[in-house]
This record gives structure tokens, C-alpha cells and sequence, in this order.
């Protein structure tokens, strides 16, 4: 009797620990697979120039009328701002919403120029495209064309 119970109570625990492994494997496969993108971060060569995190955007994009801005380096972002890895068939598209003032020279997937074609303010989108798909659309990004170079105001007088 004493045996057949010691069997049960063995079976009972190995089930229960079996149950433990392949729910924590489980778990750990969900978790443990790739975020999904919802930021980016623009960069110029001297930093970051706007962070997209979700629906918040931090920063605006500026270029000078008739010049183009320096080379601009976008990196994707999942939802904990880590940098999303990209393979070599991944694209990126940027959409300026009134290409009368400003576009984008795309220079390699994930870099590119704005051009300032005419002063004004518009907005841009910057989108990821993954096996054909696009897998993200940031929010519209305020993007500025400077008819001139802005100067800081003097301090007052007073």
C-alpha cells in the first residue's frame, strides 16, 4: 500500500513539475520573440533630432530653403525603445504630406536628405516595410522649411 502510494505521489509531482516546464516554456517563447515596432528615432550627425515613442513625438524636423539637410539616420524602436532589428530586405518610406515644400532623397534604406523647396510648415511619416508589408507608420512629424536661418533674440534691455 505504502508503495502504491509513494507511486501516485511521484506521478503527481512529475506531472506538476512537466506542467511547470512547458508553461514556462511557453511563456518564455511568447516573451521572448520579437517586439513590435512603435518608435524611432531620427539622428543627424550630431544626435537625435526627434524620438517617436507610440503616439508621442518629441522633437521637429527643420531644413533651410534650397539645402538639404545633413545625412539623417532613422532607427526603428519597439514599444521599450530598443532598436529593431532590420534585415537586408527591409525598406523604409517617408511620406512629406505637401511635397511642394519640402521631400526626401532617400540615400540607403534607412537614410536619407530632406530637401527645402519652399517655406512653410507640413508634416512628415516615416513607415517600415517588412516581406512586402508595411509594419509601421509613425505619427505625423512636424516638419519645417526656414526661409532663413533662425537667430536667437537678444536679450531684452530692461
Amino acid at each position: 500500500m505504502a508503495d502504491r502510494t509513494f507511486e501516485i505521489l511521484r506521478r503527481a509531482v512529475g506531472a506538476a513539475v512537466c506542467a511547470v516546464l512547458v508553461a514556462g516554456c511557453s511563456s518564455s517563447t511568447d516573451s521572448g520573440g520579437p517586439r513590435p515596432v512603435d518608435g524611432l528615432v531620427v539622428r543627424d550627425p550630431f544626435g537625435p533630432v526627434v524620438t517617436v515613442q507610440g503616439s508621442d513625438v518629441l522633437g521637429e524636423l527643420e531644413v533651410l530653403l534650397d539645402f538639404q539637410t545633413p545625412l539623417l539616420t532613422v532607427t526603428f524602436a519597439n514599444d521599450l525603445g530598443e532598436a529593431v532589428q532590420t534585415s537586408g530586405g527591409d525598406q523604409m518610406t517617408v511620406t512629406i504630406a505637401d511635397e511642394s515644400l519640402a521631400t526626401w532623397s532617400q540615400a540607403g534604406p534607412f537614410t536619407g536628405m530632406l530637401n527645402g523647396l519652399s517655406p512653410g510648415e507640413t508634416t512628415a511619416r516615416f513607415s517600415l516595410i517588412q516581406g512586402g508589408q508595411t509594419v509601421y507608420t509613425s505619427p505625423a512629424i512636424g516638419l519645417t522649411v526656414l526661409g532663413q536661418l533662425r537667430t536667437p533674440e537678444p536679450p531684452s534691455q530692461h
